[in-house]
């Protein structure tokens, strides 16, 4: 990390802002902050780490950052331009401080701040405002927390010998952030995978034989004694031993199946023969039972065969009888029909009250002829269709009354919307006469704005002088009662002064004599004796107490001069407000004054505001009133043309209905005429419909009946009634059909089965089939039982040879991994820390990385100390653990002996502490990968040294200044002011405190 900008502004005791410029000292390399004791040298390093890291080096509360000596309204802020791997960055913090309220009276917490942005040449890019992301980002950044950055980079007041004297713990997770050694750590952890993979590993396999010598054991099972238990071979020697015993075994079972086998084969042929003659045997018995059951259905089966001869015979005249029963049923049904239709015909022409000539004449008794019966047809459809001419006639002037009806309520329709357009007409008529008078209103609050704003703003600026016009005489009061008081106060201190001098002129002698020595000669008069010198009284005055005496009354000039100041002020600020609001302004009626002309200004501009809306609603009512005098027009016009349209209508009407007065006769409806015409016609239809029936039928019934007689005559029966008994339907001859068929098939079948040549010379009785099974069986359970004893056998030499060959080839691996796990576990040990010495591999790294940081810091230390001290390692064989390899210990050249850095002297601990930093510096930049520390700043320490020490000390960091990096040091020693002529000078005063960066070599 490399420090190029800082900005400090009311932060510690700089009220004021202050800007330090790193790059500008980083030309010397070296530089020195000087001052005073309490000016703030240390607040610099503060406000870098603050910036940094949002904490302070020191143990300062971080909650009183804010400079006291800053505006209250002044926000505290620290600003740090840095550079770290190659990156440019600008953060920008806020400390928590106290500020004023915006609204009400006293204070409320404001909490830290902090902003992060990306340099890239003249563009700041904002990687983040949030305080937590920033913080990590930065330390991320760096590399180092905070607490390694104060033991590293910036080593403050008090604590700079920290990492000399840190413990061990905190050295480690220093140096671990220093240096990158998780190579190692994953190293160790890498060893200690691969060491507990290989145990397992090893574990398994111990499992696995273990598992090869149980299933050994159960493959053996079956071939035990009951009272035996099954063996369990402990190593390959074993093995072998049962492999053989399971060959023998096997080979043995092998052969008994053979022998077995045979026996089993010889009985089953047997059986074979003995159920083939059975199966023959049953064949012929089922046969004989067949044929005896067809011999008792034969004389069933003969009469099915003469009732399906006569059915056939009759089926040829089952059509015609059909058609006379047909015949002679539809002949009554049509004469009783015709009945009911001359009838309703009579009574249809009874009602009608227009009938035709030619129907009045007919006689409905019994069916009128064909001709006569159409030319009544023929004459009603005429009448009908003048009758139908009518009727539209009537359905004309129905809708003509319709349509006057509609232009009468047409016009009514128009006469309401024109009286209501009239009304409103009048309406909006008074209404446009109220919207101009608004239009003309707001056009004359317009014209008054400009007058009544100036006025308002006339009475608002007289208000408010004369408001602060009281304040301000107060304020000039206190000024001056303030000026009154300094002015004593200067008096009174020049007095004392003046005083205090007289007083002391006054014991000049004493003063004098007290440094005079014996033998030596009097400054005043020469002489070697002092025989009664004067003696100083008790309240002689000293420099001292005229020092003060002078800073009281400097100081009571200054506050005398800024209280005339402050008069100066008060009075101009009372003389402008008095010529802004009068002399004798009063506050409560300029006030008053003020909010009046305000109202009024308020009321106006409400009006004239609305000069816009007014012009508008007077637009809208005018082409109201437009368009309701057009439509008052129209409806004029509307009505007329309805109430002509209606008369019209109502004439046309009238003369339909007299010509169908005419046409119809008078009294008569014409559509209850059409209606009982279109009925007599329906009923003379029918008629004419049913005589024609009536004539085919007839002529049926004689043509099927001659057709019957030529079908009984070629067929054997003698009636219809013999005919009848005869026939069967379809389904009864189907099944008698049939079951004919199915006899006559199985009585052939079953007489071709006995005469089979294999059924001859069958014995009587069956052959035994069941004992030929039952010693089949038995010799075949004999086989099985064989068989599988010869394959438990087989399948138990194999599996057995094969775990014994895997027993074999595991005992063998096994021997290997156990050797590769044991040395994978001692490694992992070692490298862990678990076995002596109890160092780790990650912690035996950074012991030599803690001894390359000692070996660059004795070079140093070496000069520094003339060649007395060297830092040293503490190996701590005797213990291990976390602790060993990383302590730190001096040698001591003039005993020969080692201690503990604890024993060093105030001087000695500052030179080892500077050295060992700067050897932290020279062992990082040394290595690839490390953190490359380019500042280096140092609080305090140097007062400890001698002048010789302090030489050494210098030298060397000139020496590490001409390394490239920029090393800062805050200091009271004089001398450095002589060895380091770039610097930065921190001045306190009253206001705050100031730098000045240049030489500082005093004049």
């Amino acid at each position: 990390m490399k420090p190029h900008r800082l900005t400090v502004t009311a932060f510690g005791p700089y009220a004021d802002t202050v800007e330090i410029d790193f790059d500008a000292l980083a030309d010397e390399g070296l530089f020195l902050i000087h001052g005073e004791t309490g000016a703030g040298k240390t607040y610099l390093l503060d406000a870098l780490c603050f910036a940094l890291y949002g904490k302070v080096a020191g143990a300062r509360d971080e909650t009183h950052l804010k400079s006291d000596h800053a505006a209250a309204d002044v926000e505290p802020r620290v600003r740090l331009e840095f550079s770290t791997n190659g990156t440019r960055y600008a953060v920008t913090r806020s400390p928590t401080y106290e500020r004023q309220r915006k609204k009400g009276v006293g204070t409320t917490k404001q909490t830290a701040t902090a902003s992060l942005t990306r340099i890239d040449g003249t563009t700041e890019t904002t990687v983040s405002s949030v305080k937590s992301e920033v913080d990590e980002i930065i330390t991320e950044a760096i590399g180092l927390t905070v607490s390694q950055f104060t033991q590293v980079i910036l080593l403050p007041q008090g604590n700079f010998a920290e990492v000399l004297r840190a413990k061990a713990a905190q050295r480690e997770e220093l140096l671990k952030t220093l240096f990158d050694t998780t190579l190692y750590e994953r190293i160790s952890v890498w060893l200690d995978d691969r060491a507990r993979e290989a145990e397992t590993k090893v574990r398994k396999q111990v499992d696995a034989l273990g598992v090869l010598t149980a299933q050994t054991a159960r493959e053996w099972t079956p071939f035990v004694a009951d009272d035996e238990e099954p063996p369990a071979p402990a190593d390959d020697a074993e093995f072998d031993v049962l492999v053989a015993r399971i060959v023998e075994i096997a080979e043995a079972a092998k052969a008994e199946e053979g022998v077995v086998g045979g026996d089993h084969r010889r009985i089953a042929t047997a059986q074979q023969e003995i159920d083939a003659l059975a199966a023959r045997w049953d064949r012929r018995a089922q046969a004989r039972s067949t044929a005896a059951a067809l011999e008792a259905k034969r004389s069933g089966i003969d009469t099915d065969r003469e009732t399906l001869r006569l059915a056939e015979a009759a089926e040829p005249v089952r059509a015609s009888i059909t058609a006379v029963q047909e015949a002679e049923r539809a002949l009554p049904r049509l004469q009783s029909a015709a009945a009911d239709r001359l009838a309703g015909a009579d009574r249809a022409r009874t009602a009608a009250p227009v009938v035709p000539d030619a129907v009045r004449s007919l006689t409905l008794d019994v069916l009128p002829a064909a001709a006569a019966l159409q030319d009544a047809i023929t004459e009603t459809a005429t009448t009908t269709a003048r009758i139908e001419e009518s009727v539209k006639r009537l359905d004309e002037a129905a809708g003509l009354d319709q349509k006057a009806a509609e232009a009468t309520a047409a016009a009514e329709k128009a006469e309401g919307a024109k009286q209501a357009d009239t009304a409103t007409l009048v309406t909006t008529n008074d209404a446009r006469t109220a919207a101009e008078a608004a239009v003309q209103a707001a056009r004359a609050a317009g014209d008054r704005l400009d007058g009544l704003r100036q006025a308002a703003d006339r009475d608002e600026a007289i208000a408010a002088a004369a408001e602060k016009l009281v304040e301000a005489r107060a304020a000039d009061d206190r000024a001056t009662q303030a000026f009154r008081t300094a002015t004593d106060a200067e008096l009174a201190a020049k007095a004392d002064l003046l005083d205090l001098r007289n007083r002391q002129l006054a014991g000049m002698a004493a003063r004098l004599a007290s440094e005079l020595t014996e033998g030596e000669a009097c400054p005043v008069c020469g002489s070697e004796d002092h025989p009664a010198p004067a003696r100083a009284a008790d309240d002689a005055v000293d420099d001292d107490m005229i020092a003060a005496a002078e800073d009281a009354e400097t100081k009571a000039e200054a506050d005398r001069k800024r209280a005339d100041d402050a008069v100066k002020d008060t009075g101009a600020a009372v003389a402008g407000l008095v010529a802004q609001a009068g002399d004798g302004a009063d506050p409560v009626t300029a006030r008053a004054a003020a909010q009046r002309a305000g109202a009024e200004l308020h009321d106006a501009t409400q009006v004239a505001q609305g000069l816009a809306a007014a012009e508008q609603h007077l637009q809208k009512v005018d082409a109201t009133i437009s368009e309701l005098t057009t439509r008052i027009a129209g409806a004029d016009k509307a009505i007329a043309t309805a109430r002509a349209e209606a008369a019209q209508f109502a004439a046309q009407a009238g003369t339909q209905r007299e010509a169908v007065a005419r046409e119809v006769g008078p009294g008569i409806d014409p559509v209850a005429a059409l209606e009982a015409l279109r009925a007599l016609a329906a009923a003379l239809g029918a008629l004419q419909g049913d005589g024609e029936s009536i004539t085919r039928a007839e002529a049926t019934a004689v043509h099927t009946r001659t057709r019957l007689d030529h079908d009984l005559a070629a067929s054997p029966f003698a009636d219809v009634t013999e005919t009848e008994t005869a026939l069967r339907d379809d389904k009864t001859r189907n099944g008698l059909t049939k079951r004919i068929t199915e006899f006559d098939t199985e009585r052939t079948r079953i007489d071709g089965v006995l005469a089979e040549a294999d059924l001859a010379d069958l014995p009587d009785a069956r052959p035994d089939t069941q004992a030929a099974a039952a010693a089949t069986r038995a010799a075949d359970d004999a086989r099985v039982a064989a068989v599988r004893r010869a394959e438990q056998a087989g399948r138990a030499r194999t599996e057995i040879t094969r775990l014994a060959e895997e027993h074999r080839r595991g005992t063998t691996t096994l021997g290997d991994d156990r050797t590769r796990a044991e040395r994978l576990r001692t490694v992992a040990d070692r490298c862990s820390g678990r076995s002596a010495p109890k160092v780790s591999l990650q912690r035996w790294v950074l012991q030599a990385y803690l001894d390359a940081i000692c070996a660059h810091a004795n070079q140093r230390l070496a000069t520094m100390s003339s060649g007395r001290y060297q830092l040293c390692t503490r190996s701590d064989e005797h213990h291990g653990g976390k602790q060993a390899g990383l302590g730190l210990d001096v040698r001591d050249a003039y005993t020969g002996e080692r201690r503990d850095v604890t024993t060093l002297s105030g001087g000695e601990t500052f030179q080892a502490s500077l050295a060992l930093a700067l050897g932290v510096a020279d062992a990082v930049q040394a290595h690839a990968g490390g953190f490359r520390i380019e500042a280096l700043f140092i609080d305090e320490g140097f007062g400890t040294l001698d002048p010789d020490a302090l030489d050494a000390a210098m030298e060397e960091l000139d020496r590490l200044r001409d390394g490239g990096r920029i090393i800062g040091i805050i200091s009271h020693v004089g001398n450095l002011r002589e060895r380091i002529r770039t610097g930065i000078e921190v001045t306190k005063g009253p206001r705050g405190s100031r730098v000045r960066i240049g030489t500082t070599a005093e004049a």
